[in-house]
């Protein structure tokens, strides 16, 4: 197993947060979902039903399928979809791993429907400091996150900044969560 499939699949961390965040924000996730970055389907992919999981990395992408879960591999920068193919798409602890968190954007507003939802969450400043040997490589504040969506053309619904218990290091970490409707 790769050193980033085993950080993936151990990292309970990732997992809960992903949990956390998708039962706060199952409202928004109606329709058609996508998940960019799914990893291992933390974020609570369901089998056979109109959830799909992005994932980069092959290895996830045959695990996922090989369990029963809709699993496509590529990349949040190109999305393998065509325009207006989702309800929902989520970022969950994605685009602070790249140097071009713009194209995320900008790739789920044409992915999305029209007045489709699309919900970001990132590290705050702190956790992404402490979380830098995860692969952290760009900070993002609210404003960044804000700044950036209404640029692409979303309308912000829904900003928050709140604690998750940090399983690994016994400790609170802070969470940006950003969402955006495409109009």
């Amino acid at each position: 197993m790769n050193e980033k499939l085993e950080y993936i699949s151990n990292n309970k961390f990732r997992a809960f947060i992903r949990r956390v965040i998708s039962f706060h924000y199952l409202r928004y996730r109606t329709g058609k979902v996508l998940d960019i970055g799914t990893g291992l389907g933390s974020f609570g992919l369901k089998k056979n039903c109109n959830y799909i999981g992005l994932e980069a990395m092959s290895e996830a992408v045959e695990i996922l399928i090989r369990t029963g879960y809709n699993a496509v591999q590529g990349s949040g920068e190109k999305l393998p979809f065509p325009d207006n193919s989702f309800n929902t798409i989520t970022c969950f602890h994605v685009i602070e791993h790249t140097y071009s968190g713009e194209k995320i954007f900008q790739e789920a507003f044409r992915a999305l429907k029209q007045d489709g939802i699309f919900i970001v969450a990132v590290p705050d400043f702190f956790t992404f400091n402490l979380h830098k040997e995860y692969g952290h490589v760009r900070f993002w504040s609210k404003d960044d996150c804000i700044r950036l969506m209404t640029s692409v053309g979303y309308k912000i619904i829904h900003t928050t900044v709140g604690f998750q218990p940090d399983v690994l290091r016994r400790k609170l970490t802070k969470e940006i969560i950003v969402i955006g409707k495409k109009c």
